[in-house]
């Protein structure tokens, strides 16, 4: 099974997914990651302020096996009648703007997993350190999804890790650079 997490994580670098599942997840909670935890109330808040109507579902567990998916969605709103549901992915910190491409690749996995499972999304909304960005989700959103669902498993599942060049800068701080083979060729 992957997650949107190892989606967000393919879309950053390829290798990460494979490192984390092949390797197993060795990074330790930092301090920031753990003052990053937001409570149920503080989700909710913040959906209220991004005018995502009530009623609210914090920290919900979804599967969908046919396509070996399944997560944790930070917040799911509705039903909204025959639209749907809204949901949202809530970061506590800031980012770049130039950071929010493999976030939202994850939040589209979990449109794609809400979809599957519990019906029809047609809003979702991530939250980056107070700013926030609302999707409409169409039918283009759902099949990126899942394309890039099924790269990230191709990916997990192969024996050797994918081999990818990124800019130094990218690798400069990543738990993983040690043992990535892409980082050290001599490996």
């Amino acid at each position: 099974m992957v997650t949107p997490s190892l989606v967000k994580q393919y879309v950053y670098c390829p290798t990460l997914p494979w490192l984390e599942v092949r390797v197993g997840r060795l990074e330790p909670p930092t301090p920031s990651m753990e003052s990053a935890i937001l409570t149920a109330d503080e989700k909710e808040e913040i959906a209220r302020e991004a005018g995502i109507p009530p009623p609210y579902r914090v920290e919900i567990p979804l599967e969908y096996p046919r396509l070996r998916l399944r997560g944790v969605i930070d917040l799911v709103a509705g039903p909204h009648g025959r639209r749907g549901y809204w949901i949202m992915e809530a970061k506590k910190h800031p980012r770049r703007p130039r950071a929010s491409k493999h976030f939202q690749a994850q939040l589209l996995a979990y449109a794609l997993l809400a979809t599957k499972t519990l019906g029809p999304v047609y809003r979702a909304t991530l939250y980056i350190g107070g700013t926030t960005r609302t999707l409409e989700i169409n039918q283009r959103h759902l099949q990126t999804a899942e394309k890039l669902v099924k790269k990230t498993l191709k990916i997990v599942e192969e024996e050797e890790p994918p081999l990818t060049r990124q800019p130094p800068q990218k690798c400069m701080y990543c738990f993983y650079r040690k043992l990535c083979p892409n980082a050290n060729p001599h490996l």
